[in-house]
């Protein structure tokens, strides 16, 4: 349900406004917004650092060794949490001290490579590279030939060419010529393909800068790997580091609240849960007896942020919803009707017993290893939760890893598709009637009775009654349920229409609406489409590995193709359940009822991504 809002206004001494705003970040109760006038709450340019430091810190971590992600969860309280702003400080700087030697040490590794392939080519050249090019009597190119090219010198040219070792550039070479025939010497070696390179800056020959740079790429890979091994040991204290990173976050969050200033006051605004108004108010006097507190309903014009409460059940499903549009703050809730949809059309389309027991298996285990947080936390659950239908439904329809072991309680889809495409329009139309039910009520509630019923109960009765035109025994109930829903239809889908024409006209045209209806009910297909495809996936993948059996090495390879095979058809499968299933529930179902556009209830809260608070843990 859609938990109704109050607007509050606070107002206290500035000296008191640190341990209130810590008071009300304990209880996550109020989100406290921002106007024009309003002013951060402190000076977030240092805490910014911290948290930017603590979180490189932990990504530098992570980086130099294998961090268990089966580490025991942090729990801490929010006391702990806030007196540990600063506390590893010092672990914090001494790593990224760490990094920043590391990474400088990295970089000149890096050079001194550059440096050594540079000066390899010509590792054979027993001349200083520092010597000019130029003698008395002779002019010196230097570069490189194409690979494998022939040097051909005519017969008389002053011209000699000394080739040395090869890199990605070509062949290296020194052309020395007299310098009455650089001319000449210059035409053979551009039709030799010759590029004229510097030499190397460095000192002594080629082979005394090579001993020095490898000598020197030694000593430095040796202080690498001590580095490396410094920062490997800090892995021991990752749970430090994340204790350090979201208690920095959290000082930051409070630093940033928006506030409004005078000389000695301060003031808050915002929204609270009209269910714990009573708790902010005690929370409020217990730390500022003298404080003012104006509590107000939302005003006509102004939109409060929308706070859904659901059982955990359906509290899951919520993530779909924010996925498409938040509700509106005075609309209706639709995740308790469209997570029992989603819960079941999933396990249809999925549809096999056995992917459903890897499902619960699986997301357990990952729940367990990612212990995710957040909306992630939520689509984990969202898919381990939609297990339970999985093996529900592949016990009906006899589906195990694509065989059937055991006979369908109903019937077996790929055996009788018919009946299974019957059976996926069923499920549609009465996923379509829940929302068109969904619409009536909230049209009910904000007095619009009449309009329920002309617009919405006429549709179901409409289509109630071509459902049974189709079933011999309820044949003539069915006749007169279609023309009832159709003549309300069309006497009243005009009833907004000024003259007796637009009334006519609006009635037909409401009428038409129904090949969308039927447009929407076909869609539904895509349930038994998803599951045969499945099914037929998995029986082919049983039947190729069935074919190489027959020996030891064939059954090997059996089962190399029956686990490969089936991962593959569950990944594929869960993709296009979680992609289908949304889609219907957006548009199909979401289309006959539901607006959105409401924004999410973000109250001053710790902000932890790491270590969980006392009262967190669920």
């Amino acid at each position: 349900m859609i938990v109704p809002m109050k607007h509050i206004d606070i107002c206290a001494m500035q000296s008191d406004r640190e341990e209130l705003l810590r008071s009300l970040q304990r209880a996550s109760v109020m989100m406290i917004v921002s106007d024009d006038e309003t002013v951060s709450a402190g000076n977030t340019e240092a805490l910014e650092q911290n948290y930017i430091d603590a979180n490189e810190a932990i990504a530098f971590t992570k980086s130099s060794g294998k961090v268990s992600g089966l580490r025991p969860e942090n729990v801490v309280s929010f006391d702990d949490l806030d007196k540990a702003a600063g506390e590893y400080a010092p672990l914090v700087s001494d790593m990224l001290a760490t990094k920043e030697l590391l990474e400088g040490k990295e970089r000149e590794l890096d050079r001194l490579n550059s440096q050594i392939d540079e000066l390899l080519p010509w590792k054979d050249l027993e001349m200083d590279l520092g010597e000019g090019s130029d003698t008395k009597a002779c002019h010196k190119f230097f570069g490189f030939l194409p690979m494998n090219t022939t040097i051909s010198i005519p017969d008389g040219l002053p011209v000699d060419i000394e080739t040395y070792g090869s890199s990605a550039k070509g062949t290296a070479c020194m052309c020395i010529a007299y310098h009455t025939a650089v001319e000449e010497a210059e035409d053979m070696l551009r039709e030799m393909g010759f590029s004229e390179t510097p030499l190397p800056n460095a000192d002594g020959t080629p082979a005394e800068a090579l001993k020095t740079l490898e000598d020197r790429r030694t000593a430095v890979e040796d202080e690498i790997s001590s580095l490396k091994k410094t920062a490997s040991g800090y892995t021991s204290s990752i749970d430090q580091l994340e204790m350090d990173r979201d208690s920095a976050a959290t000082e930051l969050a409070r630093a940033q609240v928006p506030v409004s200033l005078t000389d000695k006051t301060f003031m808050i605004s915002g929204w609270v849960a009209s269910d714990r108004v009573d708790e902010l108010k005690t929370i409020v006097l217990g730390v500022v007896p003298y404080a003012l507190i104006d509590v107000r309903d939302a005003e006509e014009s102004e939109q409060p942020p929308t706070l859904t409460k659901n059982n955990k059940f359906i509290s899951q499903f919520e993530t779909l919803t924010d996925m498409f549009s938040r509700p509106y703050p005075r609309g209706v809730d639709p995740n308790p009707v469209m997570g029992v949809w989603y819960w079941i059309i999933f396990g249809m389309m999925m549809g096999d017993a056995g992917y459903g027991v890897l499902m619960l298996i699986l997301f357990a285990v990952l729940k367990k290893v990612m212990r995710p947080r957040g909306e992630t936390k939520k689509l984990i659950n969202l898919l381990h939760f939609s297990s339970v239908t999985t093996i529900f439904w592949g016990i009906v329809f006899g589906s195990y890893f694509g065989a059937e072991w055991f006979p369908p309680l109903l019937f077996t889809p790929l055996d009788k598709p018919v009946e299974a495409l019957i059976f996926s329009i069923i499920i549609g139309v009465l996923h379509i009637f829940s929302g068109m039910i969904i619409k009536m009520y909230d049209l009910i509630r904000n007095g619009h009775v009449m309009d329920a019923i002309f617009d919405q109960l006429s549709w179901i009765v409409l289509l109630t009654g071509i459902g049974f035109l189709v079933i011999p025994a309820l044949k003539t109930a069915g006749m007169i349920m279609a023309i009832a829903g159709a003549a309300v239809i069309l006497l009243t889908g005009g009833r907004d229409k000024p003259n007796i024409f637009g009334k006519i006209s609006g009635g037909l045209l409401s009428l038409y609406n129904i090949s969308s209806y039927f447009s929407d009910i076909v869609s539904y297909t895509r349930i038994i489409a998803l599951m045969l495809s499945s099914g037929v996936i998995g029986m082919v993948m049983n039947l190729l590995a069935s074919m190489v059996q027959g020996s030891i090495i064939g059954y090997f390879f059996s089962f190399l193709i029956y686990i490969a095979g089936h991962a593959f058809n569950l990944v594929m499968g869960l993709l296009s359940a979680y992609v289908h299933d949304s889609r219907l529930q957006y548009i199909e179902f979401f289309g006959k009822f539901y607006d959105g556009g409401g924004y999410a209830f973000d109250p001053l809260s710790a902000d932890t991504k790491y270590v969980t608070l006392n009262d967190q843990r669920k």
